[in-house]
């Protein structure tokens, strides 16, 4: 078996790459482009999201005043969370990138229905990534038009407006569809690149699972198969360390991110549901609730599921490695090698948020429960 790497251009991660040079918060991207976004749109909204904030402190008469502005500040939080994440840590993002063409071809084994089999879940995800590029953009025209034709309606989303001047509303709601743009442009970025990126991580493991399997001690041949299977061991072995380097990368880039996620995705279930289940609320309210508790949700499920199914597939490598038979081994290396790297196999591959909080299905379904135990508590204190 012939180990061969990829190259970049006929990745379907390059589609994802395109676009995060094209939203200037990449090294690469054009002064132009990087001055705008960073520069110009970034300090204005970090002002926006304070007014947005503030507006807690000015429109509190009931629960639902609260739940307006909440859906406000959750809504721009997603915006806040993954901008910061791209502009303090791109570096992260670019030394992931250079390490791109060093992956596994998908041909590794000479089959082609392996290589379509694997491409076909890229493009899966990519066509995902642009069914939450449609979506956001038809919520964009939904929530941008809102305040044109509801009269009660001044803003797509609640923001404090300094003295209610008329000048001022106009300028915070020109600000809410540029950031409502750009909300709608990360999504699709920020979290198309993990997507990717992990199922990217599930195939290599795959691959090199594959690869492991290859590998066969044979107690009837000489010293020359034993060496063959010495230099693949060693191959495999270097390879599975460049994986983990690339897994903690990107565990380091998005750790801050899965904290906000958490907390937001709490706050997005329980505060919605406590709406939907209060007798006094409008259709209208329902129905925002509704949407709020299932985009929370969709997101949550985007970051805490591919990381699910890389632990999953790298526990599987580790059988792939216990079952070489490392007994018909003559020399005392080959055995003492795979035991080692069996060793080092067995710690699980997890994403974790600050160290803290491990990124799986069970905390996932934790954070279910949570929201709902905490939407209980707000209804018995009404």
């Amino acid at each position: 078996m012939t180990f061969q790497y990829s190259e970049i251009k006929n990745e379907h991660l390059q589609f994802i790459i395109t676009y995060y040079s094209r939203s200037g918060l990449r090294s690469s991207s054009g002064f132009i482009q990087k001055f705008i976004s960073v520069y110009v749109l970034y300090p204005l909204f970090l002002i926006f999201y304070t007014l947005v904030i503030l507006n807690f402190r000015y429109k509190h008469d009931t629960i639902f005043d609260f739940v307006e502005i909440f859906s406000s500040v959750s809504s721009f939080a997603n915006l806040l969370s993954r901008k910061t994440a791209l502009v303090v840590d791109g570096h992260l993002f670019d030394d992931i990138i250079k390490e791109i063409p060093r992956f596994w071809k998908y041909d590794l084994c000479g089959k082609n229905d392996e290589k379509n089999k694997y491409s076909a879940r890229m493009a899966l995800c990519v066509k995902f990534i642009k069914f939450l590029w449609i979506s956001g953009v038809v919520s964009l025209t939904f929530h941008s038009s809102a305040p044109i034709f509801v009269k009660e309606m001044s803003l797509p989303h609640a923001c404090w407006i300094p003295g209610d001047i008329f000048a001022f509303r106009v300028i915070i709601y020109t600000l809410e569809v540029i950031f409502y743009i750009e909300v709608v442009f990360l999504l699709g970025v920020f979290d198309g690149f993990y997507l990717l990126m992990c199922t990217e991580l599930k195939i290599q493991l795959e691959l090199l699972e594959k690869a492991v399997n290859a590998i066969e001690f044979r107690a009837d041949e000489d010293l020359t198969n034993e060496n063959k299977c010495w230099e693949k061991l060693k191959e495999c072995s270097r390879y599975h360390k460049f994986l983990l380097s690339v897994h903690r990368k990107l565990n380091k880039a998005f750790s801050g991110f899965f904290v906000c996620q958490y907390f937001f995705t709490v706050g997005g279930t329980c505060v919605p549901l406590f709406v939907i289940c209060n007798e006094s609320s409008s259709l209208t309210q329902v129905v925002e609730g509704a949407f709020i508790i299932v985009l929370a949700n969709v997101l949550i499920a985007m970051v805490f599921i591919p990381s699910s199914l890389v632990e999953i597939e790298a526990e599987q490598l580790s059988y792939a490695i216990y079952n070489i038979d490392w007994y018909n081994a003559k020399l005392p290396k080959n055995r003492k090698f795979v035991l080692f790297w069996l060793r080092q196999t067995q710690i699980p591959l997890e994403m974790t948020g600050a160290g803290i909080l491990k990124i799986n299905r069970p905390v996932m379904l934790q954070i279910q429960r949570l929201g709902f135990s905490v939407s209980s508590l707000l209804a018995g204190l009404t």
